[in-house]
């Protein structure tokens, strides 16, 4: 009798782990980044089927940020784009970061990478001057070579 319920406790358990093995793994919630000449955008996949927020995106160039923000997208897959302007064909460095939090667990995506020969693409080339004779920036701040801040440039 004793062996039967050995035996009868392994078959249980058994099972129990074939189905446990089975069952479809659960779907991660993703971001995927991309950098060009003119954007820089977020895909993000696999999120809950709901109204979704992203904490924050961040966009630098050069170690300056020119974006940052949450987004937020309903459904399981939303998209943003932040563009990006150059004034000359220098080589850049743009990073794109985006932070989540979804059920307790906080998650970044960031891609870094060198854009070259992308410019000038500001529309004012050159540009029209600003207060006290500082250069403007391109259109959203998108610049972060002649861009200024709060009408004033730094350098």
């Amino acid at each position: 009798m004793r062996v039967r319920i050995v035996q009868f406790t392994l078959a249980l358990l058994t099972g129990a782990l074939a189905l446990v093995a089975m069952a479809p793994a659960a779907s991660a919630h993703t971001a995927d980044v991309t950098i060009s000449c003119t954007a820089v955008t977020f895909n993000y996949a696999k999120f809950p089927d709901k109204a979704n927020t992203i904490g924050s995106e961040v966009v630098t160039i050069d170690g300056i940020t020119i974006v940052s923000k949450s987004f937020s997208f309903t459904g399981p897959t939303g998209s943003d784009t932040v563009e990006l302007h150059f004034r000359t064909n220098n080589t850049y460095t743009v990073v794109g970061t985006a932070t989540w939090t979804l059920r307790t667990k906080t998650k970044t995506a960031t891609l870094t990478q060198d854009v070259s020969n992308c410019g000038p693409t500001c529309p004012h080339n050159p540009p029209p001057p600003c207060p006290h004779g500082h250069k403007p920036p391109c259109p959203h701040g998108h610049d972060p070579h002649g861009h200024c801040p709060h009408g004033h440039d730094p350098h």
